[in-house]
């Protein structure tokens, strides 16, 4: 069968693959294009982003709010293609109208479905041709650059070829890892990192901690291994049914956690309960003692903290929550305001990819050049969450998405 040559083949249709193809179109109409997804669809992946709401991006842009293998290429990538170039290209080329809270920026309709929309319509009315559900089985050499094969016995060959197929999270997308295997034979081993969960609520095998299952509280949480804090976050936390944390806090301290963990240390989640310093704790714990000894402890410091976390709190000071508050000396306070501001949950690892938001791993950022081309095999571009850049929750990783898509189109011309 003879190959279909195309000027550029994208494989993967979701934020990255879609955007790539859109931006190719903007930057030059007359390029021939074919963007292959395996599944049904294009962008299911992407109706999840936001709850369903699609957090398009973040006016908070920076590196620090990633993790990646090359900080210095992740802000050049950044930069190149910045949060106000998408802002403008959603308005006034995609045609989606955002509005902001806070720092996010969202489509006005609050609805993922219509920048997934907007990125099928610009495609389909400058023709670009999406094969859907019909993977990619091959890629190698050609006279043309690169020949992709197709389950359906189907040949593209292209010069130019970018490599959009997501990481490992929410596999039942279409974004299982597994067309990694694809490009082993034009990239080193060395320059692929392992698809690890992130964005993933972590286990612990702490006692008890099972009856906290339901109760959540707005505070921070810091990572901590031998004595060393290495991130922390602030935000909703929650503790899950099954014995673990989750809520935006602890998904932003994920990808660190399990880091550590992997290099075999004993890692912690060190939870401020109230967002307060432990200052401010003593003086609202001394406050109540004052107004109400005669209480019992748990009676006394219900308007602080949940009753039931309180108790589990108790517990590991060693004080019996049925004492009355006038019991309990400075000391014990000193060490109760302590133990809120700070108490150690022992993280033993996370859930997996069906509950990961996003993946850590693919193709190492420093193997790439400032345009996402693989510094080994000319005309072999990345983008999106293939390449080993992850960001915390709040937009960072679909503007990850859109950079990145944005540079491999500059590439691809050459601009």
């Amino acid at each position: 069968m003879r190959d279909e040559v195309r000027d550029c083949i994208i494989i993967g249709g979701g934020a990255s693959g879609l955007f790539a193809a859109s931006y190719l179109k903007y930057l030059k109409p007359s390029l021939d294009i074919t963007l292959i997804e395996k599944m049904p669809r294009v962008g299911k992946k992407l109706l999840l982003t936001g709850s369903g709401r699609c957090n398009i991006t973040n006016n908070n842009v920076k590196t620090d709010k990633y993790h990646t293998d090359c900080p210095d290429r992740l802000k050049t990538v950044l930069k190149s293609f910045s949060v106000n170039d998408t802002v403008g290209f959603y308005e006034n080329n995609l045609g989606v109208v955002l509005t902001s809270k806070d720092e996010l920026y969202y489509p006005l309709t609050y609805r993922s479905a219509t920048v997934l929309d907007a990125l099928r319509f610009y495609i389909d009315e400058r023709d670009v041709e999406t094969v859907l559900e019909d993977p990619v089985v091959r890629i190698s050499d050609s006279n043309n650059g690169y020949m992709v094969a197709l389950s359906s016995g189907k040949h593209y060959s292209s010069g130019n070829v970018i490599f959009a197929c997501g990481g490992r999270s929410y596999p039942k997308t279409g974004s299982d890892g597994s067309s990694m295997d694809l490009i082993r034979s034009f990239v080193e081993e060395d320059d692929i990192v392992d698809f690890t969960p992130a964005l993933v609520p972590l286990n612990s095998d702490k006692q008890d901690i099972k009856n906290l299952a339901g109760i959540r509280f707005t505070g921070s949480v810091a990572v901590v291994s031998e004595g060393t804090e290495h991130e922390r976050s602030e935000g909703e936390i929650l503790f899950s049914k099954d014995g673990g944390l989750t809520g935006i806090a602890i998904l932003d301290v994920s990808d660190t956690a399990l880091r550590l963990i992997r290099e075999g240390k004993k890692t912690y989640a060190s939870l401020n309960l109230t967002g307060s310093g432990a200052g401010d704790v003593l003086r609202m714990l001394y406050i109540r003692r004052q107004l109400f000894p005669v209480r019992n402890v748990c009676d006394c410091f219900s308007g602080i903290l949940h009753r039931v976390l309180l108790e589990n709190v108790l517990r590991d000071c060693h004080i019996n929550p049925n004492m009355t508050a006038a019991s309990i000396n400075d000391n014990g306070l000193a060490l109760l305001s302590n133990t809120i501001s700070n108490w150690m949950i022992p993280i033993t690892g996370s859930k997996g990819f069906d509950d990961a938001q996003v993946s850590s791993g693919g193709i190492k950022l420093s193997s790439l050049t400032d345009n996402l081309e693989y510094s080994k095999s000319r005309g072999l571009y990345f983008a999106g969450e293939a390449i080993n850049v992850n960001g915390i929750c709040g937009g960072y990783n679909l503007q990850w998405a859109w950079s990145s898509a944005a540079c491999a189109a500059r590439g691809v011309l050459n601009v």
